[in-house]
């Protein structure tokens, strides 16, 4: 399926985000149906989706009141892009040091299917071998570094969430260093138990 936008309007302007989710969510609630799912859909129509639209739109990390809140400003890392905190299934927080710059560090949360299907992803990439979040509930990746958490939650399928954090910067990029880790560590723990709390998940299990 495909939609065009009015005039020169792109999917990511603030004037389109919210006709295109409609489309997203329309087409999942009559697969659903189709496929005899059961699910819940909302009561009223979205007013808007709140995204980031540009790489201008980097704003300083310590004012961060959204998905990167309570994250502090760590070696190379000061500012952010987020979306408004809201339980969705998944979450995610953009870390950079300059809005020219590609970020750097990505922690994401993924909830009931799509903690299932993010998991089965690293199952088919090649050379992690253990180091993945399907073979344990915390850990260390071993290739472009970063790390992994996990919680129970109460909704899910039973399904532990998972909450991760890796690098965005081109794999030829230096390895961090032993102090970028650290506070990678640190921004997922905070991360992973914000965001497991609002979701009324147990204390997550971290790195």
């Amino acid at each position: 399926m495909t939609t065009k936008l009015d005039g020169d309007r792109t999917i990511d302007a603030p004037a389109a985000r919210r006709d295109s989710t409609c489309i997203a969510t329309g087409t999942a609630a009559k697969a659903a149906k189709a496929y005899g799912c059961r699910t819940k859909l909302g009561a009223h129509p979205l007013p808007w989706v709140d995204l980031p639209e540009k790489q201008d739109e980097y704003v300083p990390l310590s004012g961060a009141t959204g998905t990167c809140a309570g994250i502090p400003e760590g070696p190379g890392i000061t500012t952010d892009r987020e979306t408004a905190r809201d339980a969705a299934p998944i979450e995610r927080c953009l870390l950079g040091g300059d809005a020219r710059t590609d970020t750097p560090w990505k922690p994401e949360a993924h909830f009931g299917a799509y903690a299932v299907q993010e998991r089965a992803a690293y199952e088919r990439w090649p050379g992690y071998g253990s180091h993945i979040p399907s073979h344990a509930p915390q850990g260390a990746f071993i290739d472009d570094a970063g790390y992994w958490a996990s919680a129970a939650c109460p909704t899910g399928g039973g399904e532990r969430a998972l909450f991760t954090v890796r690098r965005t910067a081109p794999r030829t990029a230096s390895y961090p260093t032993r102090a970028q880790l650290a506070y990678v560590k640190q921004a997922l723990r905070i991360f992973a138990i914000r965001v497991a709390q609002a979701h009324g998940c147990a204390a997550p299990k971290v790195p």
